[in-house]
């Protein structure tokens, strides 16, 4: 039996049916490539989460440098968690050895990040804790030298009153001195 032999109707099942066949083997290789593209897609987007949150850390750890507000460390510690979270159901996505290997560098970094935050933070508020009791005794060396001025005011006054001894009135008059010199120095 020869092509021209086959009446029209076979031929056009023929016809639409190798088209229809044509068709599935193109939708099977677009899905295929759409499913890889998918995948690509999602990596691409963890790894800009893993990005984005890292700048938040970032914005947090500053704020907190510039405010020493406490909020702003919760909110480190809150993005801190969420990166971790964020890369390892990213690692659970992977298959590539690379990108896991990556991956665990991330988490590795993020670690030692973690910790030499909560380190700096610690160290930061013992600063603040000395530099309060620096002011705190400053201002009372400071009320002392101001108490120990306004005594000898008041002894020197006495000594001019009663101008007996001028020898103690030099000798208040040099402590005097020495008062207000370290009045200059606290401040």
């Amino acid at each position: 039996m020869s092509w021209k032999d086959v009446k029209i109707a076979k031929k056009l099942y023929i016809g639409f049916g190798s088209i229809v066949v044509l068709a599935l083997g193109i939708a099977y290789v677009g899905w295929s490539g759409l499913d890889n593209v998918t995948v690509a897609v999602g990596k691409a987007d963890g790894g800009n989460r893993l990005i984005k949150i890292a700048q938040e850390c970032r914005l947090s750890e500053k704020n907190y440098i510039m405010r020493h507000d406490d909020k702003y460390v919760d909110e480190l510690r809150t993005h801190i968690a969420e990166e971790v979270k964020v890369a390892n159901e990213l690692k659970a996505t992977l298959k590539d050895p690379v990108d896991i290997a990556a991956i665990d560098k991330c988490l590795a970094d993020l670690k030692n990040y973690e910790t030499a935050c909560e380190s700096w933070i610690a160290a930061d508020r013992e600063g603040i804790a000395a530099l309060q009791e620096v002011v705190s005794a400053g201002r009372q060396c400071e009320k002392e030298a101001g108490n120990l001025l306004s005594s000898q005011k008041e002894q020197m006054d006495l000594e001019i009153l009663s101008l007996e001894n001028h020898q103690k009135l030099t000798e208040r008059l040099d402590k005097s001195r020495m008062a207000n010199a370290m009045l200059k120095w606290t401040l």
